[in-house]
């Protein structure tokens, strides 16, 4: 400001020492105002002007690192239940979605190649025996039927759909025997079917084929997963991941829903992603999300590590990169500024970063600056900065 006035003061001298005449004095009071609006806009605004930036004090304290991740939703039980035998499609007794018990029967394929089988076929010793074990299939579950509906009506607190869903399995167990017994003569008819049955209680996630669609050996029909072993395929970065292990706390952020869900690493898995260079790990949820999120969806994961001794500490944004090194603008008493290149440590997920050599706690650093910096630069300390 002292240099604009002295220029100021010298222009005005030499001015007044001039002999002017009427026409000069007219053009110099026209282009005076312009003059002093350019200087005013370079010293203000221009490339003369000072630079905007907001300052900080290097403060004292403890870290906790943490580390961000990204991971899809996966099951570790997912059953793909198909038959044993190629065929046909005959009956889908469950939708997506549905809950389903153990040993609940889903679909019934059947074999329409049997249907033109003669008395003196190979294929007759096959029937017979299909037939005897889907007699006695229907005998257990018929068994097991009765007793699931007496155990409920038994109950006090039992619930109402729990006793239709019981009556309902009675009454196709019935309903097959009866079919069965009826049917003992025509052995090509009963025999060709065969039943897919839950081998867990879960929730099925998938129905692969139709009625009327041909199946072929090992290709699924209905998918079934446990809900209890649905859990996070999580990656994180290796820099930074020291510290990692199972049994931490976890926050799940799930992309379909606004709030984070506590969870555990459940384990790191003993290989790592040289391509990507990330370490994968599977975290498990405290507590099942209701409804259960869909298998393949995108969940974003932080975990805390534990926490470091008090250090000097500083904003991220405060870092830049000035010939090749790694530091910060320091401000001295006078609010000149110089680079001091910074060791940096930890850093968490709120933008602080330990810094072990280049600052003692105290120093005022810039955190943004409204353009690059050099010393030579003149400041402006503001208290926030548009855009940062």
């Amino acid at each position: 400001m002292q240099q604009q006035q002295k220029f100021i003061q010298k222009f005005v001298k030499k001015i007044s020492a001039i002999k002017l005449n009427r026409r000069t004095v007219v053009i110099l009071i026209s282009v005076l105002p312009i003059l002093a609006l350019f200087f005013f806009v370079m010293f203000r605004s221009g490339p003369l002007a000072p630079v905007s930036v907001t300052v900080a004090v290097v403060e004292s304290k403890s870290i906790q690192p943490a580390v961000f991740g990204v991971g899809t939703v996966e099951a570790s039980q997912l059953f793909k239940i198909g038959p044993n035998q190629p065929g046909r499609v005959k009956r889908v007794l469950v939708d997506v979605g549905e809950r389903v018990r153990k040993g609940q029967l889903l679909a019934v394929m059947e074999r329409p190649d049997l249907d033109i089988l003669t008395p003196n076929d190979p294929e007759q010793d096959y029937v017979k025996s299909a037939l005897k074990q889907a007699e006695q299939d229907a005998e257990e579950r018929l068994k097991r039927a009765k007793a699931t509906l007496d155990n409920l009506q038994n109950k006090t607190d039992a619930n109402e759909e729990d006793i239709a869903t019981a009556k309902s399995e009675l009454q196709e167990a019935q309903r097959e025997i009866k079919r069965l017994r009826s049917g003992g003569n025509n052995v090509l008819q009963v025999s060709a079917n065969q039943k897919l049955t839950a081998p867990i209680s879960g929730i099925v996630v998938a129905r692969n084929a139709e009625p009327g669609t041909a199946v072929q050996l090992g290709q699924s029909v209905i998918d079934i997963v446990d809900p209890q072993s649905v859990r996070i395929g999580a990656r994180f970065d290796q820099t930074g991941s020291a510290g990692l292990m199972q049994g931490l706390k976890a926050k799940i952020s799930l992309r379909s829903q606004n709030e984070s869900i506590a969870g555990r690493v459940l384990r790191i898995e003993p290989l790592a992603d040289a391509v990507t260079e990330e370490i994968m790990a599977k975290v498990v949820f405290d507590k099942q999300p209701q409804p259960l999120p869909s298998l393949g969806e995108m969940a974003e994961i932080r975990i805390s590590l534990s926490p470091l001794p008090e250090a000097p500490t500083i904003l991220n944004a405060s870092l830049v990169r000035h010939e090749g090194s790694l530091g910060v603008w320091r401000l001295d008493t006078n609010n000149r500024i110089a680079f001091v290149p910074v060791k940096v440590g930890a850093t968490d997920l709120d933008g602080w970063v330990e810094v072990r050599e280049g600052l003692n706690v105290g120093d005022r650093i810039v955190v943004h600056s409204h353009a690059p910096l050099s010393e030579k630069s003149r400041l402006r300390i503001v208290k926030a900065i548009k855009g940062t």
